[in-house]
């Protein structure tokens, strides 16, 4: 079973080197402000906190200052 955890502390997480650059978020602060739904897709990390998916959603919740949902991988 996994464990869906919150967190309002988002400095905890890093992005890989690899990743794309997040540079627009807009679209995702817009869906967020309508209706929060990041309970029901939580990011994805792995143990050291490195984001693996869901970066868009962590630096949206962090600008708007809500909860984010993560598991670890």
């Amino acid at each position: 079973m996994t464990t869906i955890h919150k967190t309002t502390d988002y400095d905890q997480f890093k992005f890989l080197e690899s990743q794309r650059n997040v540079t627009r978020t807009s679209a995702v602060l817009e869906s967020i402000k309508q209706k929060n739904m990041l309970d029901l897709k939580p990011i994805i990390c792995n143990k050291e906190k490195y984001v693996l998916d869901g970066q868009h959603r962590l630096l949206a919740a962090k600008q708007l200052r809500v909860p984010i949902y993560y598991i670890h991988q």
